[in-house]
């Protein structure tokens, strides 16, 4: 385990150093350094990192109560009667939301899978009310 973890983390820096133009793609200089650091070192870089991944994960949950605002004012601008039957399960959205949704989703990259556009406007829906 602790092998693979070296290697996956060897490969992130290498590929990292390699885009910044920094170093080569050898193994061996960052295999080299990840054997000298201490347990210590390694748990608080852990730590560390996990500790960034909730701090973005929280950015981006706050950075979501802005969504379904930007989703309405596109409803807005969408003629109800050009639109296709809403399709799935019958809830409480329109057929002008659930289309604005979808337009959103796909412009800002997020998979518009039936069930994750549901997943998608119920979460966004309750984060802008909250």
């Amino acid at each position: 385990m602790e092998e693979a973890i070296q290697i996956l983390t060897a490969q992130k820096v290498r590929e990292l150093l390699t885009l910044c133009g920094i170093g080569d793609r050898s193994d061996e200089p960052i295999k080299q350094h990840i054997l000298g650091i201490s347990n210590f070192d390694a748990i608080y870089a852990v730590k560390k990192d996990n500790a960034l991944f909730v701090s973005k994960a929280m950015q981006s949950r706050y950075n979501e109560t802005a969504y379904w605002d930007i989703i309405m004012k596109g409803a807005k601008l969408l003629d109800p009667a050009k639109l296709p039957t809403a399709m799935g399960r019958l809830d409480d959205f329109t057929t002008v939301e659930k289309h604005a949704t979808k337009i959103f989703m796909e412009e800002a990259g997020y998979g518009i899978s039936y069930a994750n556009q549901r997943r998608c406007r119920r979460l966004w829906r309750r984060l802008f009310e909250m």
